[in-house]
């Protein structure tokens, strides 16, 4: 089975070395033509090289971003000058220290995000680490035990817990001021085989996880879970096992919430939509193919904004789709996509390591496809983006960006 890294840097497009044209100008232009808008830069900030999965999060005037060597940096949101950098990569499990976990949480003071085999929390102020935990242990690993991998996990937090998902599987709730663990669900010992979670998602009372579950020992058949689990007590309320088999990890994101329906995407590029109350599919897209004949997999999720429902299709593109019944809006070429997409009142903003596609939220039609802001040959946006009060954020290999929505 390959490893998250390979597996997200193989769809990212890492070693694509393509000369970036430059979309920057000196206002927020419309384009001149199709697709290729300008953006206003705010800053560009050089960091260590790597592959920081983070999204940027935004918190009054700072913004914290994930760089390579397994760093955390505080910037300031005007200027992006760093206020201070924690290193939070290595550990024992790892031969790498980069970032793996897809985004930040922060609550109370106290900033949280996963990187290979560990989560991290930092106080705010100081970027001191407060507490680390330890997923329980990979129950396939027998022989070198390891805790549970958190790569490309994607968290979440009330206001005094976040729940980390791993593979074992595992959804763990743990305090967010001292990391002790409250409650820890995990796939019941007589299930069989090789199982891992990549994504929560709350609702109200209820976490919402996906779960992927080998069939058998090597991993050739698989199948994806969708579980709701109570939120004070991790107590599994129903299960829904998708009516889609294949082989490896076949679900890899976190639930999107619209009303009554949680909406998942499958490595092989279905997406359900599942009634909670009822536990019935309310309905489903099945994969498409691209016009080449080649369909992409799926590492990443839908996003919800108001009552339309965006995802990356294995035909590479992104598809708006209504939320009440799944029927298509419209659908653009953009690629496969490496990191979650992000969604403002304005725009779609997908990365398919290359590009950061900004595409009209309403009409799909393409603003501008930017690439490294400073011409380098040898990049990839590692992570996705972050919108906020009218700025995006994003993290390159080499930097850290900002510019204002157009």
């Amino acid at each position: 089975m390959r490893s998250h890294f390979e597996v997200k840097r193989s769809a990212s497009g890492l070693a694509l070395l393509a000369l970036a044209s430059m979309t920057l100008g000196a206002g927020c232009n419309e384009p001149i033509r199709p697709g290729e808008g300008r953006v206003m830069e705010r800053w560009f900030q050089a960091q260590a090289f790597g592959y920081p999965y983070p999204a940027p999060l935004v918190d009054g005037s700072a913004v914290y971003f994930a760089s390579g060597g397994g760093f955390v940096i505080a910037r300031d949101l005007e200027t992006g000058t760093a206020k201070w950098t924690t290193s939070i990569g290595q550990s024992p499990y790892a031969a790498s220290p980069e970032i793996g976990g897809e985004n930040f949480i922060l609550r109370s003071g106290v900033l949280v995000t996963t990187v290979q085999f560990h989560t991290s929390a930092l106080d705010i102020a100081t970027g001191r680490e407060i507490w680390r935990y330890h997923a329980p242990l990979d129950t396939i690993d027998k022989v070198a035990p390891r805790p549970g991998s958190v790569v490309v996990a994607r968290i979440a937090a009330d206001e005094n817990t976040v729940f980390i998902p791993a593979w074992g599987a595992t959804v763990s709730a743990v305090d967010i001021k001292t990391g002790q663990p409250k409650w820890v669900w995990r796939v019941e010992p007589t299930v069989p085989n090789r199982s891992g979670s990549y994504g929560v998602r709350i609702s109200g009372d209820t976490v919402f996880a996906t779960v992927w579950h080998s069939l058998n020992q090597s991993g050739t058949q698989a199948e994806a879970w969708l579980i709701a689990l109570d939120k004070q007590t991790g107590q599994q309320l129903w299960r829904v096992v998708l009516p889609r088999q294949a082989s490896g990890t076949m679900i890899n994101c976190a639930p999107a919430v619209w009303q009554n329906l949680v909406i998942v995407t499958l490595v092989s590029g279905d997406l359900f939509a599942i009634d909670r109350n009822t536990q019935n599919i309310a309905w489903r897209v099945l994969p498409q193919v691209a016009a080449n004949g080649v369909g992409a997999a799926l590492i990443t999720g839908a996003e919800v904004y108001d009552d339309f429902v965006y995802a990356n299709g294995s035909d590479q593109k992104i598809h708006a789709y209504r939320a009440t019944d799944g029927t298509e809006v419209w659908a653009t070429d953009v690629g496969q996509l490496g990191s979650d997409l992000s969604v403002s009142s304005k725009f779609v903003y997908a990365s398919n390591g290359a590009s950061l596609h900004i595409l009209d939220r309403v009409t799909g039609a393409r603003y501008s496809g930017l690439e490294h802001p400073r011409k380098s040959v040898n990049y990839t946006f590692s992570s996705g983006a972050t919108v906020s009060n009218g700025r995006v954020f994003i993290t390159i290999s080499d930097g850290a960006w900002s510019f204002d929505e157009p």
